[in-house]
């Protein structure tokens, strides 16, 4: 295990123990910067839909959007720290994130034989940020696979956003 301080916030990631990093401390900035990414094992897809604004007699795939492609922790990042947090999603909005390969449905070849655990968050019952911190924990414990340390059970994750409730589920 290797932790890596970056300003306030800590990254506990078992795969940096294994990864060698070249760290600079810019002066002007007190900023530590990471000379190498870090490798995730796998590469993972953000998708975004919202149902409600697909035309009539539009297939649900199509309706998909990507939101970005990543296969290290920087990109991850990136990619997550450009898009809407999932609480400020419109109702009926879904973010699916899923491997490389894997489409969000269930006829897709890797999800047929599978299943899905669902995290249901009631509003009422919610402190506000409770969606987005929960499903800031699911997706890193899906592409850290601390959730799966195996890497092949796991499909991905999609948070769904409702009127009364949010849902968190994971594919597997």
């Amino acid at each position: 295990w290797a932790v890596v301080l970056l300003s306030s916030v800590v990254l506990c990631c078992p795969l940096l123990s294994s990864a060698v990093l070249s760290l600079s401390e810019s002066k002007q900035t007190g900023l530590i910067m990471a000379q190498e990414k870090v490798a995730l094992h796998q590469k993972w897809v953000l998708w975004y839909d919202n149902p409600r604004l697909a035309p009539a007699g539009r297939e649900w795939r199509d309706n998909l959007q990507k939101c970005g492609t990543f296969d290290t922790v920087q990109d991850f990042w990136s990619v997550f720290n450009n898009v809407k947090p999932a609480s400020q999603l419109a109702f009926n909005s879904n973010y699916h994130l899923f491997r490389e390969g894997v489409v969000p449905m269930w006829e897709d070849p890797e999800n047929k034989k599978g299943g899905k655990f669902v995290l249901t968050i009631p509003k009422k019952d919610s402190k506000a940020g409770r969606c987005d911190e929960m499903w800031l924990y699911t997706v890193l414990s899906v592409i850290g696979e601390t959730i799966d340390p195996t890497g092949n059970q796991v499909c991905g994750a999609v948070v769904s956003i409702r009127k009364s409730q949010d849902r968190i589920a994971l594919w597997l």
